[in-house]
């Protein structure tokens, strides 16, 4: 829950109606404890799990799932992360986006 400019706390994962979001930084290898620090990417480029059985095809907009929490999915309903930077074929499991959030640094 954002206490001060958003920027304060996160949840997990985002959902299709959050306003706030960015990626997590995609060399994590686990969960992140409560009260520990992390990166997120809010503007550039990263990798972000992409909802399988979903094609997206490079530089269209790709949104936050609605229905897969934490993973993102072609244009359709939900907020805007940012723009494919190339092609996800259906089974691929993941996406290289260029982040584009209302978030600025």
């Amino acid at each position: 829950t954002p206490e001060d400019a958003g920027l304060a706390y996160v949840s997990g994962v985002a959902a299709s109606t959050d306003v706030l979001i960015g990626i997590a930084d995609e060399y994590l290898s686990s969960s992140v404890p409560d009260g520990e620090v992390f990166w997120v990417v809010v503007s550039g480029p990263a990798a972000a799990t992409k909802v399988t059985g979903t094609a997206i095809t490079a530089n269209t907009t790709v949104n936050i799932s609605a229905t897969t929490a934490g993973s993102v999915t072609a244009a359709g309903a939900g907020t805007q992360v940012g723009y494919a930077i190339k092609a996800a074929a259906s089974a691929d499991t993941s996406v290289r986006v260029q982040v584009a959030t209302p978030i600025r640094g």
